[in-house]
């Protein structure tokens, strides 16, 4: 049993090396990222937006009027 335990701390000794390893290697990617000029922002390289056609962008636009003018019918009905 005994042997077990030194095992085991060994083992946890390796895994904090580890850890302690993989935090300075991040910081060095993200130093080397600045110094790079590459940041993380927006959309990521390779993706492009979908394009919607007019006629798609007008039948979404007469859906949300739609939407509109049931909401503000149904407010004045409850006003009234």
């Amino acid at each position: 049993m005994a042997g077990f335990a030194k095992i085991f701390k060994e083992l946890e000794k390796e895994r904090k090396a580890a850890e302690a390893e993989l935090v300075r290697i991040d910081r060095a990617i993200a130093a080397l990222s600045v110094l790079a000029g590459r940041r993380r922002r927006g959309r990521p390289p390779g993706r492009r937006r979908r394009r919607m056609s007019v006629a798609t962008r007008k039948k979404m636009a007469a859906a949300a009027r739609r939407r509109w003018a049931k909401t503000k019918a149904g407010k004045a009905r409850s006003a009234a």
